[in-house]
């Protein structure tokens, strides 16, 4: 009876489980399959705009994270209620007979659907369960064996293929809307990629986070706070706070305050830091009013200490702990390329008690 119904007039305008896969992917598109097209455009629009108010308080001075998730939850609800709604929507498009007739076989795009949330749901939901079985292994066996960055590439390829497959294992009268598989499954490629694909960019180009396991920059930054750092292309001023490369180990990042440039001598006293010949005595660099003698390992050798100051070269600067006399900096491994400098380190996310910008 139900594939009788299928195949005749009561044919179903639109799939409601299509719209919950594409409003899954992106809130509104659902909504735009389904004839809505003026809530999808509401939703998408909110959408977008709360995904932007994340960002923008995630990475900006004045931002904070407890205001950042508390718009994750508003995005939450909205992608709850726009895929909730669009299968509502499709649904309504449809005749109550094609609706009757729909819940009669298994729905592909509900087995596709399930393979978004964990490939191979889809296939046990069409009781096939040795394919099921396999593809839950393997998806399992991905998330342990891949890193996290690989993963993040892999699924986008992964996951529409599974959803194929699912698609293709439905009973074949319910196979009707190929051409909105095919959107579908290139949507799904499309937004996998796209999400950590900007996220790197901005990690490599724009904005990093780092963590911060020694006090050498206490009090402006304690042991085991989180700090981001701009990493767009400036120029390294006098108490800027900057990540930058080891020197003796290159595989670790330090972060440092500036306290002299290029072109400038340095010479750090028992009373102060003095920049050519003038005791700084401003900003966070003029409170050291109470230097120890540094007393380093015999193998070392100790630049700009009290009677032998050092002229920064070009392209490089000079940088200092802002707790001075716990701090391994340039005093011994002397001043730094402007090359290795990795970014400004410009805000605390973490903890919150603590977040905040970074003076």
């Amino acid at each position: 009876m139900g594939e009788g119904i299928m195949n005749g007039q009561e044919r179903l305008t639109k799939e409601p489980w299509l719209a919950v896969n594409l409003s899954w992917l992106v809130p509104g598109i659902g909504q735009f399959y389904a004839g809505a097209w003026l809530a999808g455009l509401v939703l998408l629009g909110a959408w977008l705009g709360l995904q932007v108010l994340v960002v923008w308080q995630l990475v900006s001075v004045e931002g904070r994270l407890l205001i950042a998730a508390l718009l994750v939850l508003g995005s939450l609800a909205v992608w709850l209620f726009g895929f909730l709604h669009a299968y509502y929507r499709a649904r309504k498009a449809n005749t109550l007979e094609s609706e009757l007739a729909r819940k009669q076989v298994k729905d592909p795009f509900l087995a596709v659907f399930l393979t978004q949330i964990i490939p191979g749901l889809g296939h046990l939901y069409l009781r096939k369960s040795v394919v099921g079985g396999l593809l839950l292994i393997l998806t399992v066996l991905l998330w342990v064996v891949l890193p996290f960055v690989p993963l993040l590439f892999v699924l986008p390829v992964y996951e529409p293929v599974v959803s194929l497959l699912a698609y293709r294992a439905a009973p074949s009268e319910r196979r009707r809307s190929r051409a909105g598989l095919l959107g579908l499954c290139l949507l799904m490629f499309g937004a996998g990629l796209l999400v950590p694909s900007a996220a790197l960019l901005c990690r490599a180009h724009i904005v990093q986070a780092f963590h911060v396991p020694t006090g050498a920059m206490v009090p402006t930054i304690m042991p085991g706070d989180r700090i981001l750092a701009w990493k767009r292309p400036f120029e390294p001023q006098r108490g800027d706070v900057v990540v930058f490369i080891n020197p003796r180990e290159r595989s670790q990042k330090y972060v440092k305050r500036v306290a002299a440039v290029a072109g400038e001598t340095i010479e750090v006293k028992r009373d102060g830091i003095y920049v050519a010949g003038t005791r700084l005595s401003e900003g966070v660099l003029g409170r050291h009013t109470n230097v120890e003698p540094l007393r380093p390992p015999k193998s070392e050798k100790i630049c700009a200490e009290e009677g032998n100051p050092v002229t920064v070269p070009p392209r490089h600067v000079f940088v200092l702990g802002d707790d001075i006399n716990r701090s391994f900096d340039s005093r011994f491994f002397g001043p730094i390329p402007v090359e290795d400098i990795v970014g400004k380190a410009y805000k605390r996310y973490w903890p919150l008690g603590r977040a905040g910008p970074i003076e």
